[in-house]
């Protein structure tokens, strides 16, 4: 015969943040969506606005997965190429790479072959695993940057749909017990 276990509430015995889950079971989950359009024709790192999310750890050895979809368009009016990228930083530490070279990052793009303009409108998923190792508020934020090609650079942009507002992304934040 199976037992049964019925709680409203499970607690440790000095405090609540003191009860272990199993490794591998997620402990909390904070989620966040954001529309503000944020344009970049820059071949430096640039804040995306409101592409941040903030979790508190409870236990200090937890993994914290970022999972983000950016809606983003990348275009460049003057050339039939454009290329960008984004990096994902915990506070001020930078905690991804992308492929990139001396003129900039270039992981997401279009290359339209006798072209004078480009344009490339799409979704870009990412999934990064981040051990902080803190039980004080982490805050994870976007920053996106253009390919620079002989002074070239285009325009990257989140939350443009076809050419408007309306575009919206997601950045996710999950606490899983180790």
């Amino acid at each position: 015969m199976a037992s049964i276990l019925k709680t409203d509430k499970i607690e440790g015995v000095t405090s609540s943040g003191t009860v272990q889950m199993p490794a591998g079971h997620v402990i909390q989950f904070i989620d966040t969506t954001f529309t503000t359009k944020t344009a970049i024709n820059s071949d430096t790192y640039t804040t995306i606005t409101d592409g941040t999310v903030t979790i508190t750890p409870k236990f200090s050895n937890s993994k914290i997965m970022i999972m983000v979809c950016l809606n983003v368009m990348v275009n460049d009016g003057n050339t039939n190429y454009v290329f960008g990228g984004f990096q994902f930083k915990r506070g001020s530490t930078v905690i991804t790479q992308n492929n990139t070279d001396n003129s900039g990052p270039y992981e997401i793009g279009v290359n339209v072959g006798g072209g004078s303009s480009s344009a490339l409108t799409t979704r870009v998923p990412y999934n990064i695993i981040d051990s902080p190792n803190t039980t004080s508020a982490t805050t994870y934020s976007i920053e996106g940057r253009c390919y620079n090609y002989s002074n070239v650079a285009g325009t990257i942009t989140v939350n443009e749909f076809g050419g408007n507002t309306g575009g919206q992304s997601t950045i996710h934040a999950m606490e899983v017990a180790q």
